[in-house]
């Protein structure tokens, strides 16, 4: 018998250095909000500007003459240099271009290398392209698979069923067709579906107290799991379990969830909203703030986030699902799937 207390004293005192984590590894209980450095600025647009300048470089001492020729750009690389050029239907384009002026293309094309157009780009249906830097507007048809990245000083508009690759960004506003696939996007702002949803999304953010935007946000932790239709919260909140914010509700500062969030109709959201479960926002809502969740963003129609003076972020780990009609001013992100989606699907 004392050999047997022996021993179970010996693995309590083992255990009890890790009790603290293990409670908190069951019970998640923390109230702080994650850690957003607010003063940090990354450049969303970089894959375009490089490639931009290192083929402008490259090509210095022949800006005159069109023609194929071989430049060095990270390596040797064959480069078709044009004025506006339009390329007709079932082409397999094996090179980069680079235009001076428009390019446009007809369907079922193969860009296998980078586009770089100094006017606007048109490209086909069921084009497959690697990648596009354009100074003017880029407009994708029906179809259309990047492989790589786009970026554009003006406007991006993609048609139906278009897969964007890794990266979307752009100097102006990005449009994006239904059943769209992305990963990650920039733009002032994002929108799904019809170019006039834009305008209704263009009043500037609420003007919030410092005490509520600061880096060190205080949360009054809630064991309650719902937020009343029409209620009017004046301070920073986080829920210990799933959660809903009833239709109309107002809230003045950010709000955090150790489940899923669910935002109804109407309902305003003046600071961040943090989840580590999904993120559900529902029809006409407004958050002025950043959306991170550790699962799956999902945004109704006619719902805004941010507004057209500040760029904020949007970020889905496991996934992003837009109806038409929303509208993102600033970054979207997900390491999962991202896509826009029918208008019944998001509830």
């Amino acid at each position: 018998m004392l050999i047997v207390l022996t021993a179970l004293f010996l693995i309590a005192l083992f255990a009890l250095p890790f009790l603290p984590g293990i409670v908190e590894w069951i019970r998640k209980r923390d109230a702080e909000p994650l850690f957003i450095p607010m003063e940090y600025i990354r450049n969303p647009r970089y894959f375009g500007n490089s490639f931009r300048r290192i083929l402008k470089d490259a090509n210095a001492d022949s800006e005159s003459s069109p023609g194929i020729r071989t430049l060095t750009l990270s390596k040797e690389e064959k480069v078709e240099i044009t004025r506006s050029v339009h390329f007709g239907e079932n082409l397999a384009i094996d090179h980069l271009v680079y235009t001076r002026g428009d390019l446009t293309s007809d369907g079922h094309v193969f860009f296998n290398k980078e586009l770089y157009v100094t006017g606007n780009v048109a490209i086909g249906c069921y084009n497959v392209i690697q990648a596009i830097a354009g100074d003017g507007d880029i407009t994708l048809a029906e179809g259309t698979k990047c492989r790589r990245w786009l970026d554009a000083e003006g406007t991006i508009r993609t048609g139906r069923n278009c897969r964007l690759g890794m990266s979307v960004s752009s100097g102006d506003k990005i449009f994006l067709g239904k059943n769209c696939l992305f990963h990650r996007l920039f733009g002032m702002p994002i929108v799904t579906g019809r170019e006039k949803t834009v305008a209704a999304h263009t009043a500037p953010a609420p003007s919030l107290p410092q005490k509520l935007l600061s880096n060190g946000l205080t949360f009054k932790p809630l064991k309650d799991r719902a937020i009343p239709p029409g209620a009017v919260v004046n301070e920073n909140v986080v829920f210990l379990n799933d959660v809903e914010v009833g239709a109309g509700a107002r809230l003045k500062g950010s709000i955090k969830s150790h489940g899923t969030l669910t935002i109804k109709e109407d309902v305003v959201v003046e600071g961040n909203i943090f989840s580590d479960g999904d993120i559900i926002i529902g029809r006409n809502a407004a958050v002025y703030g950043h959306v991170f969740s550790q699962m799956t963003v999902r945004i109704a129609g006619q719902s805004a986030i941010s507004c057209s003076n500040k760029i904020k972020t949007v970020v889905g780990k496991k996934a992003v699902f837009l109806e038409p009609d929303v509208t993102i001013y600033g970054f979207l992100a997900t390491e999962g799937e991202g896509k826009t989606i029918e208008q019944e699907s998001c509830g």
